[in-house]
């Protein structure tokens, strides 16, 4: 059984996804990838590449930030 991190990336775009009106299938063919990969990565059954989290981030309109975290 695959448990999902609720606080993880692809968390927060499929969240983002729903609150838009978006559906997998849309995702999917902005990537031009299958439903189902679309799905198989939001449930964390495998861990997406970089690309593959930038790629999906853009397929909803959205740009992927990484910022280095302050030392104290």
């Amino acid at each position: 059984m695959v448990v999902p991190n609720e606080d993880g990336i692809v968390n927060r775009l499929r969240k983002a996804r729903v609150k838009a009106g978006i559906t997998q299938q849309d995702v999917a063919e902005r990537m031009g990838i299958a439903q189902t990969a679309v799905s198989r990565l939001e449930i964390g059954a495998h861990s997406p590449s970089l690309d593959m989290v930038e790629r999906y981030a853009e397929a909803l309109g959205c740009r992927l930030k990484i910022e280095k975290k302050e030392e104290k």
